[in-house]
Protein backbone atom coordinates (compact mmCIF):
# COMPACT_ATOMS: atom_id res chain seq x y z
CA UNK A 1 0.00 0.00 0.00
CA UNK A 2 1.47 3.45 -1.03
CA UNK A 3 1.79 6.23 1.53
CA UNK A 4 -0.97 9.32 1.35
CA UNK A 5 1.42 11.88 0.74
CA UNK A 6 -1.31 14.49 -0.36
CA UNK A 7 -1.05 16.72 2.50
CA UNK A 8 2.89 16.91 2.41
CA UNK A 9 3.35 19.62 0.09
CA UNK A 10 0.92 22.10 2.36
CA UNK A 11 3.07 21.11 5.36
CA UNK A 12 6.30 21.84 3.20
CA UNK A 13 5.19 25.11 2.24
CA UNK A 14 4.38 26.05 5.79
CA UNK A 15 7.49 24.85 7.20
CA UNK A 16 9.16 27.34 4.20
CA UNK A 17 7.40 30.48 5.12
CA UNK A 18 8.05 29.77 9.07
CA UNK A 19 11.90 29.14 8.18
CA UNK A 20 11.81 32.12 5.99
CA UNK A 21 10.50 34.62 8.57
CA UNK A 22 11.39 32.86 11.93
CA UNK A 23 15.43 32.71 10.33
CA UNK A 24 14.76 36.76 9.71
CA UNK A 25 16.08 36.07 5.89
CA UNK A 26 13.41 38.78 5.22
CA UNK A 27 11.06 40.85 7.24
CA UNK A 28 7.21 39.72 8.24
CA UNK A 29 6.06 42.50 5.56
CA UNK A 30 8.26 41.68 2.96
CA UNK A 31 7.72 37.95 3.39
CA UNK A 32 3.88 38.30 3.78
CA UNK A 33 4.39 40.33 0.51
CA UNK A 34 6.60 37.75 -1.42
CA UNK A 35 4.58 34.66 -0.49
CA UNK A 36 1.35 36.58 -1.48
CA UNK A 37 2.92 37.61 -4.71
CA UNK A 38 4.57 34.26 -5.51
CA UNK A 39 1.06 32.34 -5.21
CA UNK A 40 -0.72 34.53 -7.20
CA UNK A 41 1.77 34.42 -10.30
CA UNK A 42 1.98 30.15 -9.69
CA UNK A 43 -2.24 30.62 -9.49
CA UNK A 44 -2.70 32.68 -12.39
CA UNK A 45 0.07 30.59 -14.51
CA UNK A 46 -1.57 27.15 -13.59
CA UNK A 47 -4.62 28.26 -14.75
CA UNK A 48 -3.53 29.88 -18.01
CA UNK A 49 -2.14 26.00 -18.68
CA UNK A 50 -4.56 24.45 -17.38
CA UNK A 51 -7.93 26.07 -17.15
CA UNK A 52 -8.27 25.02 -13.55
CA UNK A 53 -6.27 25.21 -9.98
CA UNK A 54 -6.27 21.45 -8.91
CA UNK A 55 -6.83 21.26 -5.35
CA UNK A 56 -3.17 19.86 -4.65
CA UNK A 57 -1.31 23.27 -5.99
CA UNK A 58 -4.03 25.44 -4.33
CA UNK A 59 -4.06 24.50 -0.87
CA UNK A 60 -0.24 24.41 -0.47
CA UNK A 61 -0.20 28.31 -2.05
CA UNK A 62 -3.07 29.41 0.26
CA UNK A 63 -1.01 27.71 3.23
CA UNK A 64 1.79 29.46 2.02
CA UNK A 65 0.23 32.80 2.11
CA UNK A 66 -1.89 31.96 5.57
CA UNK A 67 1.43 30.40 7.11
CA UNK A 68 3.54 33.51 6.68
CA UNK A 69 1.35 35.94 8.13
CA UNK A 70 0.36 33.65 11.32
CA UNK A 71 4.46 33.12 11.25
CA UNK A 72 4.94 36.67 10.86
CA UNK A 73 3.02 38.05 13.65
CA UNK A 74 4.30 35.43 16.37
CA UNK A 75 8.11 36.80 14.96
CA UNK A 76 6.87 40.20 14.97
CA UNK A 77 5.68 40.25 19.00
CA UNK A 78 9.32 39.45 20.16
CA UNK A 79 11.11 41.78 17.73
CA UNK A 80 14.54 42.75 18.70
CA UNK A 81 13.02 46.65 17.99
CA UNK A 82 10.40 46.19 20.65
CA UNK A 83 12.45 45.33 23.34
CA UNK A 84 15.20 46.45 25.60
CA UNK A 85 18.85 46.59 23.87
CA UNK A 86 21.80 43.84 25.06
CA UNK A 87 23.54 44.63 28.53
CA UNK A 88 20.07 46.63 29.41
CA UNK A 89 18.90 46.27 33.31
CA UNK A 90 15.53 45.21 33.75
CA UNK A 91 12.86 44.12 35.97
CA UNK A 92 10.94 41.16 34.99
CA UNK A 93 7.61 39.76 36.14
CA UNK A 94 7.69 35.73 34.75
CA UNK A 95 6.23 32.09 35.00
CA UNK A 96 8.39 29.58 35.35
CA UNK A 97 8.25 26.92 32.51
CA UNK A 98 10.92 24.03 32.99
CA UNK A 99 13.08 22.54 35.66
CA UNK A 100 15.84 24.43 36.57
CA UNK A 101 19.15 22.97 35.07
CA UNK A 102 22.43 22.99 37.41
CA UNK A 103 25.14 23.86 35.17
CA UNK A 104 29.09 24.30 35.99
CA UNK A 105 30.28 27.68 36.48
CA UNK A 106 32.08 29.42 33.68
CA UNK A 107 35.62 28.39 32.93
CA UNK A 108 37.69 25.36 32.87
CA UNK A 109 39.49 22.93 35.12
CA UNK A 110 41.75 25.74 35.67
CA UNK A 111 39.80 28.45 36.76
CA UNK A 112 36.04 27.98 37.23
CA UNK A 113 33.25 30.38 38.91
CA UNK A 114 30.63 29.11 40.81
CA UNK A 115 27.63 26.55 39.45
CA UNK A 116 24.27 28.59 37.91
CA UNK A 117 21.34 27.47 36.98
CA UNK A 118 19.48 28.16 33.48
CA UNK A 119 15.63 27.44 32.91
CA UNK A 120 12.76 28.62 30.26
CA UNK A 121 10.75 31.01 31.66
CA UNK A 122 7.78 33.51 29.85
CA UNK A 123 8.26 36.95 30.57
CA UNK A 124 4.78 38.60 31.34
CA UNK A 125 5.76 42.08 31.86
CA UNK A 126 9.45 43.54 31.38
CA UNK A 127 10.32 47.10 32.12
CA UNK A 128 13.71 49.12 31.64
CA UNK A 129 14.92 52.88 31.37
CA UNK A 130 12.48 54.10 28.86
CA UNK A 131 10.01 52.13 28.04
CA UNK A 132 7.65 49.04 29.40
CA UNK A 133 6.36 45.95 27.85
CA UNK A 134 3.49 43.15 28.57
CA UNK A 135 3.24 40.39 26.63
CA UNK A 136 4.06 36.58 26.75
CA UNK A 137 7.80 36.42 25.71
CA UNK A 138 9.80 33.28 25.86
CA UNK A 139 13.10 33.50 27.67
CA UNK A 140 15.75 31.57 29.09
CA UNK A 141 17.18 32.32 32.90
CA UNK A 142 20.18 32.02 34.32
CA UNK A 143 20.15 32.29 38.02
CA UNK A 144 22.09 31.50 40.99
CA UNK A 145 22.86 27.66 41.69
CA UNK A 146 20.00 28.07 44.72
CA UNK A 147 17.31 28.43 41.84
CA UNK A 148 17.30 25.06 41.34
CA UNK A 149 14.29 24.17 43.44
CA UNK A 150 11.85 26.31 41.29
CA UNK A 151 8.97 24.03 40.30
CA UNK A 152 7.58 25.25 36.39
CA UNK A 153 4.10 27.10 37.30
CA UNK A 154 5.93 29.23 39.96
CA UNK A 155 5.72 32.87 39.36
CA UNK A 156 9.02 35.01 40.11
CA UNK A 157 9.72 38.23 39.53
CA UNK A 158 13.96 40.26 39.92
CA UNK A 159 15.82 42.47 38.54
CA UNK A 160 17.67 40.80 35.53
CA UNK A 161 20.48 41.66 32.75
CA UNK A 162 19.43 40.94 29.13
CA UNK A 163 22.05 38.96 27.22
CA UNK A 164 22.93 39.06 24.05
CA UNK A 165 20.62 37.10 21.09
CA UNK A 166 22.37 34.64 19.26
CA UNK A 167 21.85 35.72 15.12
CA UNK A 168 19.14 32.85 13.76
CA UNK A 169 18.07 31.91 17.05
CA UNK A 170 14.52 30.74 18.46
CA UNK A 171 12.98 34.35 19.14
CA UNK A 172 13.75 33.90 22.76
CA UNK A 173 15.12 36.82 25.16
CA UNK A 174 18.31 35.62 27.17
CA UNK A 175 18.49 36.88 30.97
CA UNK A 176 20.62 36.91 34.11
CA UNK A 177 19.96 36.95 37.62
CA UNK A 178 22.73 37.63 40.15
CA UNK A 179 20.46 36.62 43.06
CA UNK A 180 17.48 34.07 43.11
CA UNK A 181 14.48 35.41 41.58
CA UNK A 182 11.79 36.58 44.65
CA UNK A 183 8.41 33.96 44.22
CA UNK A 184 5.34 36.13 43.68
CA UNK A 185 3.25 32.96 43.67
CA UNK A 186 3.32 29.13 44.01
CA UNK A 187 3.86 26.18 41.47
CA UNK A 188 0.08 24.67 40.74
CA UNK A 189 -0.69 22.00 42.78
CA UNK A 190 -0.50 19.15 39.66
CA UNK A 191 3.03 20.99 38.97
CA UNK A 192 3.53 20.09 42.90
CA UNK A 193 2.78 16.68 42.16
CA UNK A 194 5.26 15.82 39.83
CA UNK A 195 7.54 17.37 41.25
CA UNK A 196 7.71 15.29 44.33
CA UNK A 197 6.87 11.93 41.71
CA UNK A 198 10.67 12.87 40.22
CA UNK A 199 12.41 13.07 43.14
CA UNK A 200 10.77 9.91 43.94
CA UNK A 201 12.26 8.06 41.33
CA UNK A 202 15.82 9.44 41.95
CA UNK A 203 15.02 8.18 45.37
CA UNK A 204 14.37 5.07 44.61
CA UNK A 205 17.70 4.56 42.30
CA UNK A 206 19.58 5.65 45.60
CA UNK A 207 22.17 2.60 45.99
CA UNK A 208 22.05 0.86 42.91
CA UNK A 209 24.29 0.70 39.89
CA UNK A 210 25.64 4.31 39.39
CA UNK A 211 25.63 4.87 35.52
CA UNK A 212 21.87 2.66 35.33
CA UNK A 213 20.84 4.86 38.45
CA UNK A 214 22.20 7.97 36.87
CA UNK A 215 20.97 6.96 33.67
CA UNK A 216 17.00 5.95 34.39
CA UNK A 217 15.22 9.48 35.21
CA UNK A 218 16.81 10.48 31.83
CA UNK A 219 15.32 7.45 29.89
CA UNK A 220 12.13 7.78 31.93
CA UNK A 221 11.44 11.68 32.23
CA UNK A 222 14.03 13.50 30.28
CA UNK A 223 15.88 14.58 33.37
CA UNK A 224 19.47 14.05 33.05
CA UNK A 225 20.31 16.37 36.11
CA UNK A 226 22.11 13.36 37.66
CA UNK A 227 23.81 11.98 34.11
CA UNK A 228 27.49 12.07 34.70
CA UNK A 229 29.55 13.81 31.81
CA UNK A 230 31.54 11.17 30.32
CA UNK A 231 28.35 8.85 30.01
CA UNK A 232 26.49 11.58 28.48
CA UNK A 233 29.47 12.05 26.28
CA UNK A 234 29.80 8.18 25.32
CA UNK A 235 25.85 8.29 24.80
CA UNK A 236 26.07 11.23 21.96
CA UNK A 237 29.36 9.17 20.24
CA UNK A 238 27.74 5.88 20.14
CA UNK A 239 24.32 7.84 18.89
CA UNK A 240 22.18 7.01 21.97
CA UNK A 241 21.87 10.72 23.27
CA UNK A 242 18.53 10.89 21.91
CA UNK A 243 17.34 8.31 24.41
CA UNK A 244 18.03 10.66 27.39
CA UNK A 245 15.35 13.17 26.01
CA UNK A 246 11.63 12.19 25.59
CA UNK A 247 10.84 11.37 22.22
CA UNK A 248 7.70 9.94 20.48
CA UNK A 249 9.16 6.99 21.34
CA UNK A 250 8.26 7.12 24.99
CA UNK A 251 5.04 8.38 24.11
CA UNK A 252 4.56 5.60 22.04
CA UNK A 253 5.80 2.80 24.82
CA UNK A 254 3.44 4.91 27.29
CA UNK A 255 0.60 4.84 25.11
CA UNK A 256 0.76 1.68 23.78
CA UNK A 257 1.07 0.50 27.28
CA UNK A 258 -1.98 1.57 28.28
CA UNK A 259 -3.83 0.65 25.42
CA UNK A 260 -2.70 -3.02 26.08
CA UNK A 261 -4.29 -2.82 29.50
CA UNK A 262 -7.68 -1.56 28.53
CA UNK A 263 -7.67 -4.27 25.87
CA UNK A 264 -6.73 -7.02 28.62
CA UNK A 265 -9.77 -4.99 30.70
CA UNK A 266 -11.95 -5.55 27.62
CA UNK A 267 -12.31 -1.74 26.96
CA UNK A 268 -13.35 -0.88 23.48
CA UNK A 269 -14.76 1.62 21.47
CA UNK A 270 -14.45 5.37 22.99
CA UNK A 271 -13.29 3.92 26.50
CA UNK A 272 -9.69 2.61 24.82
CA UNK A 273 -9.89 6.81 23.58
CA UNK A 274 -10.96 7.91 27.34
CA UNK A 275 -7.59 5.54 28.45
CA UNK A 276 -5.16 6.44 26.16
CA UNK A 277 -5.71 10.12 26.38
CA UNK A 278 -5.81 9.84 30.47
CA UNK A 279 -2.34 8.06 29.90
CA UNK A 280 -1.27 10.60 27.59
CA UNK A 281 -1.98 13.79 30.26
CA UNK A 282 -0.53 12.13 32.98
CA UNK A 283 2.89 11.41 31.05
CA UNK A 284 2.77 15.10 29.83
CA UNK A 285 2.75 16.11 33.27
CA UNK A 286 5.25 14.06 34.79
CA UNK A 287 7.61 14.78 32.23
CA UNK A 288 6.93 18.18 32.06
CA UNK A 289 4.96 19.67 29.32
CA UNK A 290 7.66 21.71 27.71
CA UNK A 291 8.04 22.63 23.95
CA UNK A 292 9.40 19.78 22.98
CA UNK A 293 8.12 17.25 24.90
CA UNK A 294 4.83 18.99 23.21
CA UNK A 295 6.99 17.95 19.83
CA UNK A 296 7.44 14.32 21.12
CA UNK A 297 3.92 14.37 22.17
CA UNK A 298 2.53 14.74 18.87
CA UNK A 299 5.00 12.88 16.85
CA UNK A 300 4.41 9.66 19.28
CA UNK A 301 0.39 10.02 18.94
CA UNK A 302 0.73 10.14 14.88
CA UNK A 303 2.84 6.24 15.39
CA UNK A 304 0.47 5.05 17.61
CA UNK A 305 -2.66 6.55 15.81
CA UNK A 306 -1.17 5.05 12.22
CA UNK A 307 -0.96 1.58 13.86
CA UNK A 308 -4.77 1.60 14.91
CA UNK A 309 -6.39 2.83 12.32
CA UNK A 310 -4.58 2.15 9.06
CA UNK A 311 -0.82 2.75 9.29
CA UNK A 312 1.27 3.11 6.13
CA UNK A 313 -2.06 5.19 4.43
CA UNK A 314 -3.21 7.42 7.73
CA UNK A 315 0.16 8.04 9.27
CA UNK A 316 1.89 10.50 6.66
CA UNK A 317 -1.17 12.98 6.76
CA UNK A 318 -1.44 12.54 10.19
CA UNK A 319 2.13 13.42 10.49
CA UNK A 320 1.24 16.51 7.86
CA UNK A 321 -1.20 17.71 9.99
CA UNK A 322 0.57 17.38 13.34
CA UNK A 323 4.14 19.30 11.67
CA UNK A 324 1.36 22.09 10.17
CA UNK A 325 -0.48 22.75 13.89
CA UNK A 326 3.17 22.86 15.67
CA UNK A 327 5.11 24.97 13.35
CA UNK A 328 1.94 27.65 12.99
CA UNK A 329 1.87 27.81 16.99
CA UNK A 330 5.09 28.23 17.29
CA UNK A 331 7.58 28.77 13.88
CA UNK A 332 10.70 29.11 15.58
CA UNK A 333 10.49 24.88 15.37
CA UNK A 334 11.30 25.61 11.64
CA UNK A 335 14.70 26.15 12.00
CA UNK A 336 15.07 23.82 14.71
CA UNK A 337 17.33 20.81 14.68
CA UNK A 338 15.23 18.77 17.58
CA UNK A 339 12.28 19.38 15.26
CA UNK A 340 13.22 18.21 12.08
CA UNK A 341 14.84 15.25 13.60
CA UNK A 342 11.60 14.32 15.11
CA UNK A 343 9.74 14.82 11.74
CA UNK A 344 12.40 13.01 9.78
CA UNK A 345 12.13 9.94 12.14
CA UNK A 346 8.85 9.60 12.06
CA UNK A 347 8.77 9.44 8.37
CA UNK A 348 11.04 6.70 8.38
CA UNK A 349 9.34 4.63 10.90
CA UNK A 350 5.60 5.42 8.84
CA UNK A 351 6.90 5.09 5.67
CA UNK A 352 10.82 3.98 5.11
CA UNK A 353 10.66 1.42 7.88
CA UNK A 354 7.84 -0.88 6.38
CA UNK A 355 8.86 -1.54 3.07
CA UNK A 356 12.68 -2.32 4.67
CA UNK A 357 11.03 -4.59 7.08
CA UNK A 358 9.34 -5.99 3.64
CA UNK A 359 12.04 -6.38 2.31
CA UNK A 360 14.22 -7.80 5.08
CA UNK A 361 11.70 -10.70 5.43
CA UNK A 362 11.54 -11.29 1.72
CA UNK A 363 15.33 -11.60 1.26
CA UNK A 364 15.72 -13.53 4.66
CA UNK A 365 12.71 -15.65 5.70
CA UNK A 366 14.92 -17.57 8.45
CA UNK A 367 14.94 -13.98 10.25
CA UNK A 368 12.49 -13.78 13.20
CA UNK A 369 10.02 -11.35 12.44
CA UNK A 370 10.55 -9.25 15.54
CA UNK A 371 13.94 -8.45 14.61
CA UNK A 372 13.30 -8.21 10.97
CA UNK A 373 10.70 -5.47 12.44
CA UNK A 374 13.63 -4.12 14.94
CA UNK A 375 15.90 -3.99 12.50
CA UNK A 376 13.82 -1.74 10.03
CA UNK A 377 12.48 1.09 12.40
CA UNK A 378 16.68 1.27 13.71
CA UNK A 379 17.80 1.61 10.24
CA UNK A 380 15.57 3.44 8.75
CA UNK A 381 15.76 5.86 11.81
CA UNK A 382 19.47 6.35 11.28
CA UNK A 383 19.16 6.93 7.35
CA UNK A 384 16.31 9.10 7.64
CA UNK A 385 18.10 11.62 10.53
CA UNK A 386 21.21 11.32 9.01
CA UNK A 387 21.54 15.10 6.92
CA UNK A 388 19.92 16.90 9.38
CA UNK A 389 22.48 15.04 12.44
CA UNK A 390 25.54 16.33 9.41
CA UNK A 391 24.07 19.51 9.14
CA UNK A 392 24.01 20.39 13.11
CA UNK A 393 28.35 19.02 13.07
CA UNK A 394 27.23 15.30 14.11
CA UNK A 395 29.69 12.75 13.53
CA UNK A 396 28.83 9.45 11.45
CA UNK A 397 29.76 6.13 12.77
CA UNK A 398 29.47 2.56 11.90
CA UNK A 399 27.96 2.18 15.90
CA UNK A 400 25.17 3.26 15.85
CA UNK A 401 23.08 1.22 14.30
CA UNK A 402 24.13 -1.93 16.69
CA UNK A 403 24.11 0.58 19.38
CA UNK A 404 20.46 1.19 19.24
CA UNK A 405 19.36 -1.91 18.33
CA UNK A 406 21.20 -3.27 21.29
CA UNK A 407 19.97 -0.39 23.79
CA UNK A 408 16.27 -1.31 22.51
CA UNK A 409 16.57 -4.40 23.98
CA UNK A 410 16.27 -2.79 27.09
CA UNK A 411 14.44 1.10 26.35
CA UNK A 412 11.11 -0.38 26.73
CA UNK A 413 11.16 -2.36 30.00
CA UNK A 414 13.49 0.92 31.23
CA UNK A 415 10.64 3.20 30.25
CA UNK A 416 7.81 1.02 31.55
CA UNK A 417 9.37 -0.38 35.09
CA UNK A 418 10.66 3.39 35.49
CA UNK A 419 7.32 4.87 35.34
CA UNK A 420 6.07 2.21 37.55
CA UNK A 421 8.49 3.18 40.46
CA UNK A 422 7.62 6.63 39.96
CA UNK A 423 4.00 6.36 40.65
CA UNK A 424 5.04 3.31 43.52
CA UNK A 425 7.01 6.35 45.08
CA UNK A 426 3.99 8.13 46.49
CA UNK A 427 2.94 5.04 48.21
CA UNK A 428 5.56 3.60 49.56
CA UNK A 429 9.48 3.97 48.99
CA UNK A 430 10.40 0.43 49.49
CA UNK A 431 7.88 -0.47 46.90
CA UNK A 432 9.51 1.89 44.55
CA UNK A 433 13.08 0.96 45.27
CA UNK A 434 11.87 -2.51 44.46
CA UNK A 435 10.59 -2.14 40.93
CA UNK A 436 13.70 0.53 40.04
CA UNK A 437 16.09 -2.86 40.61
CA UNK A 438 14.80 -4.13 37.53
CA UNK A 439 14.48 -0.53 36.20
CA UNK A 440 17.71 0.26 36.65
CA UNK A 441 19.42 -3.36 35.58
CA UNK A 442 17.97 -2.22 32.17
CA UNK A 443 19.43 1.19 31.87
CA UNK A 444 22.89 -0.06 33.09
CA UNK A 445 22.48 -2.45 30.04
CA UNK A 446 21.96 0.62 28.10
CA UNK A 447 24.94 2.40 29.93
CA UNK A 448 27.09 -0.55 29.05
CA UNK A 449 26.37 -0.46 25.32
CA UNK A 450 27.18 3.43 25.22
CA UNK A 451 30.79 2.70 26.31
CA UNK A 452 31.14 -0.08 24.82
CA UNK A 453 30.54 1.13 21.06
CA UNK A 454 32.07 4.99 22.51
CA UNK A 455 35.56 2.63 22.51
CA UNK A 456 35.57 2.14 19.27
CA UNK A 457 35.84 5.80 17.70
CA UNK A 458 37.81 4.04 14.61
CA UNK A 459 34.45 3.54 13.10
CA UNK A 460 33.56 7.02 12.43
CA UNK A 461 33.28 7.71 9.24
CA UNK A 462 35.18 10.93 8.06
CA UNK A 463 32.32 12.93 6.91
CA UNK A 464 31.62 16.45 6.65
CA UNK A 465 29.64 18.49 8.55
CA UNK A 466 27.45 21.83 7.64
CA UNK A 467 25.57 21.93 4.63
CA UNK A 468 27.87 20.38 2.10
CA UNK A 469 27.72 17.21 4.48
CA UNK A 470 24.04 17.16 4.69
CA UNK A 471 23.21 17.78 0.54
CA UNK A 472 26.06 14.76 0.32
CA UNK A 473 24.04 12.79 2.33
CA UNK A 474 20.59 13.94 1.03
CA UNK A 475 22.11 12.85 -2.58
CA UNK A 476 23.43 9.68 -1.66
CA UNK A 477 19.82 8.83 -0.07
CA UNK A 478 17.81 9.95 -2.69
CA UNK A 479 20.15 7.83 -5.24
CA UNK A 480 20.06 5.18 -3.31
CA UNK A 481 16.32 5.25 -3.00
CA UNK A 482 16.23 6.09 -6.81
CA UNK A 483 18.30 2.81 -7.26
CA UNK A 484 15.80 0.81 -5.33
CA UNK A 485 12.70 1.94 -6.88
CA UNK A 486 14.55 1.34 -10.48
CA UNK A 487 16.81 -1.63 -9.81
CA UNK A 488 15.72 -3.38 -12.49
CA UNK A 489 16.79 -0.98 -15.24
CA UNK A 490 19.69 -0.19 -13.19
CA UNK A 491 20.86 -3.64 -12.70
CA UNK A 492 20.87 -3.73 -16.97
CA UNK A 493 22.82 -0.82 -17.10
CA UNK A 494 25.25 -1.47 -14.64
CA UNK A 495 25.93 -5.60 -16.25
CA UNK A 496 26.71 -3.08 -19.78
CA UNK A 497 29.60 -1.61 -18.08
CA UNK A 498 33.07 -3.81 -18.87
CA UNK A 499 34.60 -5.05 -15.33
CA UNK A 500 37.85 -2.90 -15.69
CA UNK A 501 35.70 0.03 -15.65
CA UNK A 502 33.71 -0.70 -13.13
CA UNK A 503 36.70 -1.37 -10.57
CA UNK A 504 38.51 1.63 -11.74
CA UNK A 505 35.02 3.66 -10.87
CA UNK A 506 34.67 2.08 -7.37
CA UNK A 507 38.52 2.33 -6.79
CA UNK A 508 38.33 6.15 -7.03
CA UNK A 509 35.58 6.42 -5.33
CA UNK A 510 37.26 4.68 -2.68
CA UNK A 511 40.55 6.72 -2.75
CA UNK A 512 38.72 10.29 -2.93
CA UNK A 513 36.68 9.01 -0.06
CA UNK A 514 39.75 8.72 2.09
CA UNK A 515 42.15 11.20 0.56
CA UNK A 516 39.68 14.47 -0.10
CA UNK A 517 38.99 14.38 4.00
CA UNK A 518 42.34 14.63 4.92
CA UNK A 519 43.56 16.74 1.69
CA UNK A 520 40.70 19.55 2.48
CA UNK A 521 41.55 19.77 6.48
CA UNK A 522 43.93 22.43 8.04
CA UNK A 523 46.47 22.32 10.57
CA UNK A 524 45.17 23.65 13.64
CA UNK A 525 45.86 25.17 15.56
CA UNK A 526 47.55 27.70 12.38
CA UNK A 527 50.91 28.35 12.97
CA UNK A 528 51.69 31.90 14.90
CA UNK A 529 48.22 32.08 16.17
CA UNK A 530 47.26 34.97 18.18
CA UNK A 531 43.61 34.96 19.40
CA UNK A 532 40.89 32.56 18.37
CA UNK A 533 37.19 32.26 19.06
CA UNK A 534 35.84 28.55 20.29
CA UNK A 535 32.77 27.40 20.20
CA UNK A 536 31.58 27.07 24.17
CA UNK A 537 27.70 26.67 23.34
CA UNK A 538 26.09 29.68 24.54
CA UNK A 539 28.46 32.46 22.75
CA UNK A 540 32.16 32.03 22.60
CA UNK A 541 35.40 32.19 24.63
CA UNK A 542 38.21 34.62 23.44
CA UNK A 543 41.61 32.81 23.77
CA UNK A 544 44.27 35.52 24.01
CA UNK A 545 47.97 33.66 23.66
CA UNK A 546 50.28 34.76 25.93
CA UNK A 547 53.32 32.49 25.25
CA UNK A 548 53.69 29.09 23.95
CA UNK A 549 51.25 27.42 27.13
CA UNK A 550 49.49 30.40 28.72
CA UNK A 551 46.85 32.92 27.66
CA UNK A 552 44.06 35.08 28.81
CA UNK A 553 40.36 33.42 28.30
CA UNK A 554 37.61 36.22 27.93
CA UNK A 555 34.26 34.01 28.82
CA UNK A 556 33.66 30.66 28.94
CA UNK A 557 30.14 28.97 28.57
CA UNK A 558 28.80 26.74 30.80
CA UNK A 559 30.27 23.41 29.65
CA UNK A 560 33.31 23.08 30.58
CA UNK A 561 34.13 20.50 28.42
CA UNK A 562 34.10 22.38 25.68
CA UNK A 563 36.26 25.01 26.41
CA UNK A 564 38.92 22.75 27.89
CA UNK A 565 38.99 20.67 24.30
CA UNK A 566 39.06 24.13 22.83
CA UNK A 567 42.19 24.93 25.33
CA UNK A 568 43.88 21.48 25.05
CA UNK A 569 43.78 21.96 20.85
CA UNK A 570 45.27 25.44 21.10
CA UNK A 571 48.15 24.07 23.92
CA UNK A 572 47.33 25.92 26.78
CA UNK A 573 47.83 24.41 30.02
CA UNK A 574 47.80 27.75 32.08
CA UNK A 575 44.88 30.31 32.25
CA UNK A 576 46.75 33.48 33.15
CA UNK A 577 43.61 35.59 33.86
CA UNK A 578 39.83 34.32 33.19
CA UNK A 579 37.18 37.83 32.25
CA UNK A 580 33.68 36.93 32.66
CA UNK A 581 31.29 39.69 30.89
CA UNK A 582 28.38 38.37 31.93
Amino acid sequence: MKPDLRLWPTAASVWCSCAVVASALLSPVVALLAASLTSLAVAVGWRYRRGRIAPAVLLPLVALVLATGVAGLRVWAVSPDLLPEPGSAVTIEAVVDSDPRLVEGAGSSIVRGPPRTVTGITVHRITWEGGALSARLPASLWAPADAVGLLPGTSVTGYATVLPRKPGGDGTLSLSMRRVPTVLGEAPVWQRVAGNLRAGLRDATAGLPADGAALLPGLVLGDTSTLPDALADDMRTAGLAHLTAVSGANVSIVLGAALGLAALGRVRGRGRAVVAGVALIGFLILVRPSPSVVRATAMGSVVVLSLLTGGQRRGPPALAAASIVLLLVDPWLAVSAGFALSVAATAGLLIVAPQLRDGIAARAPWLPRSLAEALSITVSAQLVTAPVLVLIGASVGLGAVPANLLAELAVAPATLLGVAATLASAVSPALAHAVAVPAVLCAQWVAWVAHGVAATAPLLIPWPTGARGAALALMLLASGALTVKYRGPVRRAVSRVPRPVSAAVVAGVVVCGVALPRAGSEHWPPTGWVAVMCDVGQGDAIVLRIDADSAVVVDAGPEPARVDRCLSDLGISRVSALLLTH
